[in-house]
């Protein structure tokens, strides 16, 4: 963990397009979320119900729980898609060198 507060997750080359990486700071489960060439970070469970949304999808900006199917802005964390009510945490990303760099507080 770095200690000016960003913490090297991943080689970007690990994070399919459109697709999502799961990964934990501590006990707390989070997601990034890569749509074009865009990387987010996301807390990795869902506010509606405890499922993983890494086993979800990324469609348009999107990020889709798998369980209800609920739908959260991946740039904002809001939700757009109910049954969930409440919106998850963000978190600030930075791409160097090829490499991932997660804000270890969220925004």
């Amino acid at each position: 963990m770095a200690a000016d507060g960003w913490i090297r997750v991943a080689d970007l080359a690990e994070i399919p397009p459109e697709g999502l990486y799961r990964f934990e700071v501590g006990s707390s489960v989070r997601v990034l979320a890569r749509s074009g060439d865009d990387v987010y970070a996301l807390a990795g469970i869902c506010s509606h119900a405890h499922a993983e949304l890494c086993e979800g999808e990324i469609e348009g900006g999107t990020l889709w729980c798998p369980l209800h199917s609920a739908g959260f802005d991946v740039k904002t964390g809001d939700v757009t898609s109910p049954p969930a009510e409440h919106p998850i945490d963000t978190y600030e990303v930075k791409l160097r060198d090829g490499a991932v760099f997660v804000a270890r507080d969220p925004r």
